[in-house]
């Protein structure tokens, strides 16, 4: 079968690889369609800086078929369409048993790390059963894809837990940036600010919902944005979403109301300057967003499908670009230069 690996600064390649075999309560899943996550390209920055060096098998938004059982699997059966939720968990510890498996102290990433196991962007891959999540036929196979990254905005606007119509504000404007744009909406948020680089991303960002949206360049500041926010009052959650080495919690910090709550789903390389003296006088909540739960009954999986039951565009605005696998190579570089208008770049087997 193929996989794509990441071998060198911002280089894939498609190589051959063993089929694999299901061991005890996992299932083996043959790939539909897969998408390429913006920490695929986080990881093939790091080789580019020297940050890393050990190769990945990528990918990990990934809808499939159910194509073989491992012993003692009973929750899923042989030609299940399913979404994959691709974390490792004990299922016993306090976290878990509250459904907060996200931070369970054996929280991993079952798919496209650095195990050398084939992840989502390969034909077929492993995965505990407990992972799988039904795609009913309401759901295109590039919509159970897309079930993973809409899961994390869901998360990243529920963590915050907000009240009735909050008015929410969200850095950055990339895959989970327009997440949180589309989740905040289905949560009712009263106004949606959205602070975004590219041009096409800001089209997207309104076809999802935004009620506002401030172009920044490279080079402009909090006060910058605060200035074409044109007096308005400023958002009661602010959600940062671009991580890296930016700024952008100091500028949340600044830009969120006092009283204010903001959530951190951006992965930062860099230790970010926060200002804590911002964040005590003007009683700021400052909470971290790590990927997608099912805390007190509430899947974050299962609400994002809902998301895209009841509003297509999501799946019509952020699919932007197909690739065969083959392809992979002209796929990652596609989804590198945001001047092809990419957003989400999906492959298929």
């Amino acid at each position: 079968m193929r996989a794509v690996r990441a071998t060198a600064a911002r280089t894939v390649v498609v190589e051959e690889r063993e089929v694999p075999t299901a061991g005890p309560g996992n299932v083996i899943v043959k790939t539909l369609k897969s998408g390429i996550c913006g920490s695929d390209l986080h990881i093939l920055r790091q080789l580019e800086r020297g940050v890393m060096q050990t190769e990945a098998l990528l990918g990990h938004e990934v809808c499939g078929v159910v194509s073989e059982l491992g012993p003692g699997v009973e929750t899923a059966n042989l030609g299940d369409r399913v979404a994959v939720e691709p974390l490792r968990r004990c299922g016993v510890c306090t976290n878990c048993i509250a459904g907060r498996y996200n931070v369970c102290d054996q929280r991993k990433f079952m798919i496209g790390n650095f195990d050398d196991q084939p992840g989502g962007l390969s034909e077929y891959f492993e995965i505990p059963a407990y992972c799988l999540r039904p795609v009913d036929d309401s759901l295109s196979d590039e919509e159970g894809a897309l079930t993973e990254p809409l899961a994390v905005g869901v998360h990243a606007i529920k963590v915050v837990r907000p009240g009735y119509r909050p008015s929410v504000g969200v850095i950055g404007a990339g895959t989970i940036g327009l997440a949180v744009v589309a989740a905040a909406a289905a949560a009712g948020a009263s106004s949606i600010t959205v602070v975004a680089r590219h041009p096409h991303q800001r089209e997207a960002a309104e076809k999802l919902g935004a009620t506002r949206v401030i172009a920044i360049g490279a080079g402009d500041s909090e006060e910058t944005i605060r200035e074409r926010l044109d007096g308005d009052q400023p958002p009661e959650i602010v959600v940062e979403t671009v991580g890296g080495a930016e700024e952008t919690i100091d500028a949340a910090l600044k830009l969120v109301h006092r009283g204010g709550a903001i959530s951190m789903v951006g992965g930062f390389w860099l230790s970010p300057r926060v200002d804590l003296e911002t964040l005590l006088v003007k009683e700021i909540r400052l909470v971290g967003s790590n990927c997608y739960a099912s805390e007190e009954g509430s899947s974050d999986f299962v609400d994002a499908m809902g998301i895209m039951r009841s509003n297509p565009v999501f799946a019509e605005t952020m699919l932007t670009h197909r690739f065969p696998l083959e392809a992979a190579a002209d796929a990652f570089s596609t989804a590198f230069d945001k001047s092809t208008g990419s957003i989400k770049v999906m492959l298929s087997p």
